[in-house]
C-alpha cells in the first residue's frame, strides 16, 4: 500500500479508498485506487416532505378582509438539515481517521463540497497533529467510478497516475 488514503463524500454518501502499488510491475499497471468501504446516509437525500410532518408554505397568508402583508417565518428546517449533515460528517471523519491509522497512510485526500469540508476540518485535526497531511479537494466525486476518481485525482496531481506494466514500452 502506498501512503495515500482518499475519502469522497457528500451530504448523503461517503466512499473510502486506498492506493495500492502493483505487485508485479512487469505485468501490472498501477498504482490502483481500491475502494475499501462505503457509508450511506439516506436522510441526506430525502426531500423535506418526506422528512418533516407538515408542509412548509413559506409565508403566512393575510387573513381575508385583513390589512397588511403576510409575513415570513422560519421553522428551522435548514438548521435541522445542517445538524444531520454535521452528524453524518462526524461519522465519515471518524471512519476515515480509523482507516488512515490502520492503513498507516501519510496523506488523506478529502474530496467533497466546501460545506462538508467545513464540517471535516476540526474532525481531522487529531490526525493532522500526528503528521498526516490533509489535502482538501473541491469536488463531489462520490458517484464516479473508482477509475474515474483515480484519473481525476491524478490529473490534479493529488495521487500518482496509473502507469502501464514495466514490460511494455
Amino acid at each position: 500500500m502506498l501512503n495515500y488514503y482518499v475519502v469522497a463524500a457528500n451530504s448523503s454518501n461517503a466512499r473510502y479508498f486506498y492506493l495500492k502499488d502493483r505487485e508485479i510491475p512487469e505485468e501490472e499497471s498501477g498504482p490502483n485506487l481500491v475502494e475499501e468501504e462505503k457509508l450511506h446516509y439516506p436522510e441526506g437525500e430525502l426531500p423535506d416532505r418526506e422528512v418533516f410532518s407538515t408542509p412548509k408554505s413559506g409565508r403566512h397568508r393575510q387573513p381575508v378582509g385583513g390589512s397588511g402583508a403576510g409575513h415570513g417565518y422560519d421553522d428551522h428546517r435548514q438548521e435541522h438539515r445542517r445538524e444531520w449533515e454535521k452528524s453524518f460528517a462526524e461519522q465519515v471523519a471518524n471512519k476515515a481517521v480509523e482507516n488512515v491509522q490502520k492503513a498507516g497512510a501519510r496523506k488523506l485526500i478529502v474530496a467533497s463540497d466546501s460545506r462538508m469540508r467545513g464540517f471535516f476540518r476540526p474532525l481531522f485535526a487529531s490526525i493532522q497533529k500526528r503528521g498526516i497531511k490533509i489535502i482538501e479537494h473541491d469536488a463531489d466525486l462520490v458517484n464516479q467510478s473508482t477509475e474515474a476518481i483515480h484519473q481525476h485525482l491524478a490529473r490534479q496531481k493529488l495521487v500518482p497516475a496509473k502507469k502501464p506494466p514495466l514490460g511494455r514500452s
